[in-house]
């Protein structure tokens, strides 16, 4: 046991199981990504499983490296619909560091699910600031759009994220329902025709 806190303290260990937990996540095991993250975050915060109150400490790298195990938990627990527990991750990534545009749109996503669509709208905005092309973002501003009967916005944003990316049913599936409640049909049964080619599950 005192070998094992021992590990669990020693920092030079941090990069190894930080890579495995993106391993975990990029294989699917969410809830081992989970736990491999959490496991990170206490090794490059010196024991401490939460957020740190005080991170003037830590170098630019440091930071960097920390924020990127916060988001892939985050991601993690979107991927098992925990958006609550999801968004908490990544507002503690994005305190670590505001500059990665992936982490402003997971957040986004994560409004999204949450019905926050102000968040959604600003977090994806700044996604699009530091990526224009930034799929994520598009897509999940387009649907925010969408439920707030933004038409124009959601049609020109769902546009965005097919071009940068046609192989998104969600997006075909939102971009279709914009269109058809523009009436433009002819749009809209391409636009679902899509989405249901690429999944034929959607309802």
């Amino acid at each position: 046991l005192d070998c094992q806190r021992a590990l669990e303290l020693d920092s030079s260990l941090a990069s190894s199981v930080a890579i495995l937990a993106s391993a975990k996540l990029r294989a699917c095991d969410f809830e081992g990504a989970i736990s491999d993250c959490s496991r990170a975050i206490r090794l490059m915060q010196g024991g401490v499983d939460g957020p740190l109150e005080d991170l003037s400490s830590m170098s630019v790298l440091q930071l960097m490296r920390l924020s990127a195990v916060w988001a892939e938990r985050g991601q993690a627990k979107l991927a098992l619909f925990d958006y609550r527990g999801a968004l908490d991750d990544l507002t503690e990534a994005l305190r670590s560091y505001q500059l990665k545009a992936g982490v402003w749109a997971s957040s986004g996503v994560a409004k999204l699910q949450l019905e926050d669509l102000d968040g959604t709208l600003a977090d994806c905005t700044e996604a699009l600031r530091l990526d224009p092309r930034c799929a994520d973002a598009w897509a999940a501003r387009g649907k925010a759009r969408l439920k707030r009967g933004d038409l124009r916005g959601a049609i020109e944003d769902s546009r965005k994220a097919v071009d940068i990316d046609q192989l998104r049913a969600g997006v075909w599936d939102t971009l279709a329902a914009a269109l058809l409640d523009a009436e433009q049909l002819d749009d809209a049964i391409v636009a679902a025709s899509n989405a249901l080619q690429l999944n034929p599950r959607l309802p």
